[in-house]
């Protein structure tokens, strides 16, 4: 495994992310709808971790996709607790959302599924 190019991709997806959710925040059509933000999030999620992961399987690695999951997340997870939680919010309320694991547990599932169809077969 390539432990520094896996880790370049999470904190690319993790600022990708950000800049998602900034825009998401800052749209005063969606501002107040929270539930709609979530939802926005979990598609968008979608083609951000599949990029990251054809970005990481490009250089013909074969490393399970759930390993490369789990270094996403924990690059996201990081992000989260460094920059949204200490800088934005101010405490660590946003990291006890379960809404958030979904998304990370979407992550998870994402980087499997891609491996499985594209990387293993």
């Amino acid at each position: 495994m390539r432990f520094r190019r896996a880790f370049g991709i999470g904190i690319l997806i993790g600022v990708s992310v950000f800049v998602l959710w900034l825009a998401m925040i800052n749209l005063s059509v969606i501002k107040s709808l929270v539930w709609l933000q979530w939802m926005l999030y979990y598609l968008l999620l979608i083609p951000l971790v599949i990029y990251g992961a054809r970005l990481y399987y490009k250089s013909g690695e074969k490393t399970c996709g759930f390993c490369l999951g789990f270094i996403f997340i924990f690059c996201g997870f990081i992000f989260d607790i460094l920059i949204l939680t200490l800088i934005v919010f101010g405490d660590y309320h946003f990291i006890k959302n379960p809404l958030l694991w979904v998304g990370y547990l979407e992550i998870l599932v994402i980087t499997k599924i891609y491996y499985k169809f594209k990387i293993e077969k």
